[in-house]
């Protein structure tokens, strides 16, 4: 490992440049990027399809109800759990991208390691903390028999979501922290740096400019997210000749798969938002240059 010749280019960088060089990572990794993913998200695409399969369904079933109506509360509940969900869900491409930042081909053996040792910490301050696991069971308690559960869907739901939103605004790169510096979460030493100290410390350095890169990454995911739907309902249509969009197809492939290829670009770019803040507030290239001298040094014998 050349701590100083990294795969990635190591200088600051515009928010745009960040938002074209995640496009551009996603091309360089595709196969690893997108087998880790598969991997991660599994699960929770199982889980969310389990617990919402039946939404489209009532429109179809009971002329009572209205089919646009119940695909919406489909569409709404499957974005607010993949939203919370996704940093937890993308912890391996996390892991992988910080270890192919400074080595040719890191294993998936060595990427699934580094996620298990930090997996207490990803489970308390991601799946607990930021609510994805919470989160993901408060649709347990939606009563099937009425068309939109107001208190569950909407007020608590939202309410989560909101939390979440409002935490990553300010402090997105927890993830980072967790898997790629390790630290404890807590400690009696004062002196230690912990994962709750190096989470505000990182974030208090210029959290504006954080808000300003949070919202654009949200903005191209959603456009990513549109044009991935509409491309398979376009693909749908010329080969199958159906332009229906209540299809199963289309409810339980097309929109869970839209709205994960979305979070995959969003955890892309949260990578290289970070290097970018260690990069501009904390020297982080320089550092990266004594520690490979230090390392070179060491190597080479004093002599006597």
């Amino acid at each position: 490992m050349q701590l100083d010749e990294t795969r990635i280019a190591i200088r600051e960088r515009t928010g745009l440049e960040v938002l074209d060089l995640a496009l551009t990572l996603l091309r360089a990794f595709l196969k690893p990027c997108l087998t880790l993913f598969v991997m991660g998200v599994a699960p929770f695409f199982l889980w969310n399809l389990a617990i919402t399969f039946w939404m489209p369904l009532r429109g179809s079933e009971q002329a009572t109800y209205d089919v646009s109506s119940s695909m919406f509360r489909y569409l709404w509940a499957q974005g607010l759990l993949v939203f919370i969900q996704a940093p937890l869900a993308c912890s391996l491409v996390t892991a992988f991208l910080g270890k192919a930042a400074f080595e040719t081909a890191p294993s998936y053996t060595e990427v699934w390691k580094d996620v298990r040792s930090s997996t207490s910490n990803l489970l308390w301050c991601l799946g607990t903390v930021r609510m994805a696991i919470p989160g993901s069971l408060l649709l347990l308690l939606t009563d099937r028999e009425v068309s939109f559960h107001v208190e569950i869907e909407l007020m608590l739901m939202g309410a989560v979501c909101g939390f979440a939103a409002l935490a990553r605004m300010g402090r997105p790169f927890l993830p980072e922290i967790i898997i790629l510096e390790k630290n404890p979460y807590t400690s009696r030493n004062r002196e230690t740096v912990t994962v709750v100290r190096r989470n505000r410390h990182l974030h208090s350095l210029n959290s504006g400019e954080l808000v300003v890169r949070y919202a654009a990454s949200a903005f191209v995911s959603f456009v990513l997210f549109i044009s991935i739907y509409y491309t398979l309902f376009y693909a749908q249509g010329v080969f199958t000749n159906v332009w229906a969009q209540n299809t199963t197809f289309m409810l339980y492939f097309t929109i869970p798969i839209a709205i994960w290829s979305a979070a995959l670009y969003v955890t892309l770019a949260r990578y290289l938002n970070y290097l970018d803040q260690r990069i501009r507030y904390e020297g982080w290239e320089v550092e990266l240059k004594l520690r490979a001298e230090g390392r070179r040094l060491q190597a080479v014998p004093f002599a006597e």
